[in-house]
């Protein structure tokens, strides 16, 4: 008996709860900076459910940022560099 993690189903558990208006965590309680990465052509995750999203987290230090082009997927796409270079930008000392 290793400690282990159980997810039935794993993300699509998850997705089913959020569809059905109850999301996985309280975005209030996020009070770190926060980054929030869409694709463009994301149909999973919308422009308005990033939004929404953005607008529920706590922190002052937010920001959202869309990536064209791009899918729910953008991190194994061919315009993933922009990808990490958002994530470096944001994660570099200045930005902090």
């Amino acid at each position: 008996e290793p400690p282990a993690f159980r997810c039935p189903a794993g993300p699509f558990a998850d997705l089913i709860s959020v569809f059905n208006g109850h999301p996985v965590f309280d975005a209030r309680k996020l009070t770190m900076p926060t980054l929030l990465v869409r694709g463009s052509d994301d149909t999973t995750s919308t422009d308005t459910d990033a939004r929404r999203l953005l607008a529920a987290v706590a922190s002052r230090q937010k920001s959202y940022c869309v990536i064209t082009p791009g899918s729910h997927f953008l991190i194994m796409e061919r315009n993933r560099s922009e990808l990490y270079q958002r994530l470096s930008d944001f994660l570099s000392p200045v930005h902090n």
